[in-house]
């Protein structure tokens, strides 16, 4: 599926990157190219953590009519409107 189309479900898949430190110009939405950085992994410990700098990689399928601005970690649990797609099997 290409990135921001609505599939035959009419359904969307996000990638949700977690622990990172976001590159300057990289938004919700914004469109990326092959090879370019996005993020840099944080620095964990900074917040208390006491497990080393680590990423978590998501990947959701959400109804396409949802608006971007209601994708939020509280949103995401809601397992009858969001489906979670194991990364190695996409």
């Amino acid at each position: 599926m290409e990135p921001g189309s609505v599939s035959s479900r009419g359904t969307r898949i996000l990638e949700i990157y977690a622990h990172v430190s976001v590159c300057d110009g990289i938004t919700p939405g914004t469109r990326i190219q092959t090879g370019q950085t996005i993020a840099s992994i944080a620095d964990t410990s900074a917040t208390g953590s006491v497990l080393p700098p680590h990423l978590h990689l998501s990947c959701i399928e959400v109804p396409a009519h949802i608006p971007a601005g209601q994708l939020n970690w509280s949103f995401f649990p809601r397992r009858e409107t969001v489906n979670v797609i194991h990364p190695i099997f996409m």
